[in-house]
This record gives C-alpha cells, structure tokens and sequence, in this order.
C-alpha cells in the first residue's frame, strides 16, 4: 500500500496544530464535507478534531458566528479550543465517531429523542439576527425541484409531461404557501439523527453541520426529526410503543407501524387548561376524564 504524499496544506495544518498543542501530533481524516471544508482527528491523548477550512474556498468565520449564535442560546454546539481565522484553521473538541444514526435502537429511543428535542426547543427560541439568511418562496421553491429534475428525470429517466409538470407546480406552490404561513424561527435544516452526536458527559446531544440555518418555516426541522421514528420501524421488528417526556415541553410518542402494541391519546379541557394524555388502553383514558382523539 503507498502511503499518500503529504500536501502543502496539510503541512500547514499539522504544524499548526502541533504548535498549538505543544507537541507533534499526526492526523486522521475524520469525517468528509460536501464542500472545501475537511475535519482531521489528532493522535493526541485526548484526541482532537481539527477543521481546515481553506481560505478563498471556504470561509470559516460564518461557521464561527452561527456556532456562538447557538451556544448563547444554550444549543450544545463543538467546543472551540485553538482559531486562526486567516490560516482557516479550528482546533475542536473530539466528540467521537457516532452519530445518533449509530447508535438510535430501542433501547435508548426515550432517552435520545428526548435530548434532541431539548436541543431543539432551544434552537427555536433563538431570535435570527437581523439580515440572517431566510428560507423565502425564491429559496423554497428551489428544493422541490429536486424531485423533478434529480429524481423522476436524472434517476429515473422519466421524461414528465406538460399535465405532470403543471400537477407538480401546483403541489410545490401548495407547500411553499404552507412553510411561509408558518412561524418563523431559527431553523438548522438538517436537524437530524446524522447530526446529532452523543457526548461523553451524558448530557443533551450536541448538535453539528449547523452552517446552513437559516429563519424559515417552525414545522421544518421535526420533520426532519421525525424522519428517525421512520428509521427506528424499519430496524425494530415485533410490538413496541416508545414514549418520551420532554421536561417543559410535552411528550413524544409512537408505536409499531402495526399498532400490535397499543398506544392511544386522549385530551381533556379543564379550568385549568388543554391536557394531553397517552395510554396503552382507553378505559385508561376515558377513566381520568380524557376523551380518546
């Protein structure tokens, strides 16, 4: 096997994290980017991950300015140890190799989804800057196309007609109307199990590749969220119902794509206001005044 000759950058990457460190260190790739931007894990103990971000290509202080954004607002965000913002270089903590999409089963579901939605909660509230990039109808009517034009056309080969073309306009505009009535708040747009990386204190989940937020539709990332619930029916066979409560938030709950195991929701108004309840029976329901929905 040839080992790959060092480059010019990566001279400058190793020198400056030596430097930084106070020792020579070697460096892992240690996850790929879909633009300029490389992370590379030190042999250090502890071990570190450094971001090379290489000017003129990728600039790294928008990913600085959202990560201090959502570190104010309590999000769990990388740590940054060591910048050089003209050499496009970070020193970060290491949070391992396993994203929620590793290590999701049955087992920790409650506890997992309660943890990002901890995060997540907390990443709404954050108010978007004034000038902050916003998901308007030019920047949403772009995703959609993706189905049309990468999907059905470049995967597929299908060749759509007039009719098929106008049916899927109409959906799009549908959906575009729908996010921008929504409420507007801080949105990752990639707020999923991927990225989403368990710590080594226990504590909520931090939260990774958050360079794209931008202020859009409130409903889009627990979707995005959501689309794990799909993950876990396909990994786990049998009955199972998962329920997770939220401290100051609300519950989660869902059960097998075959409803073997049962799981109701029911709700009652009272003086007090609007309560949700979920079961495994409805007489458990019914019997604390709720009605089954």
């Amino acid at each position: 096997m040839t080992q790959e000759t060092p480059s010019s950058r990566d001279l400058e990457r190793i020198a400056w994290t030596s430097q930084v460190l106070g020792a020579d260190t070697a460096q892992q790739r240690a996850s790929f980017d879909a633009g300029f931007r490389s992370y590379w894990r030190t042999d250090s103990s502890p071990t570190h991950v450094v971001m090379d971000s290489p000017p003129g290509l990728e600039d790294v202080a928008p990913w600085l300015e959202i990560r201090d954004l959502l570190e104010r607002g309590g999000v769990r965000v990388p740590q940054v140890l060591a910048a050089d913002l003209e050499r496009g270089f970070l020193l970060l903590e290491d949070l391992g190799v396993n994203t929620y999409l590793h290590d999701l089963d049955a087992v920790n579901a409650d506890a997992l989804f309660d943890g990002a939605f901890v995060q997540l909660m907390k990443l709404q509230a954050i108010a978007p800057p004034a000038g902050f990039p916003r998901y308007d109808h030019e920047r949403l009517s772009m995703e959609p196309r993706l189905f049309d034009e990468w999907f059905c056309m470049r995967h597929l080969g299908m060749t759509l007609d007039c009719g098929e073309m106008e049916m899927l306009d109409a959906a799009y505009l549908h959906l575009v109307d729908a996010a921008l009535a929504q409420p507007q708040v801080l949105v990752h747009r990639d707020f999923m199990p991927r990225n989403l990386m368990r710590t080594a204190t226990g504590e909520s989940p931090a939260v990774i590749d958050f360079q794209g937020a931008v202020a859009g539709p409130i409903a889009y990332d627990p979707a995005s969220l959501f689309k794990a619930v799909a993950g876990v029916h396909r990994r786990l066979q049998g009955s199972y119902a998962i329920v997770s409560l939220i401290a100051g938030y609300g519950l989660l709950a869902f059960r097998d794509p075959f409803g073997i195991r049962p799981l109701v929701l029911g709700e009652a108004v009272t003086p007090e206001g609007r309560t949700v309840m979920v079961g495994s029976e409805t007489v458990a329901i019914e019997g604390t005044g709720h009605a089954v929905t």
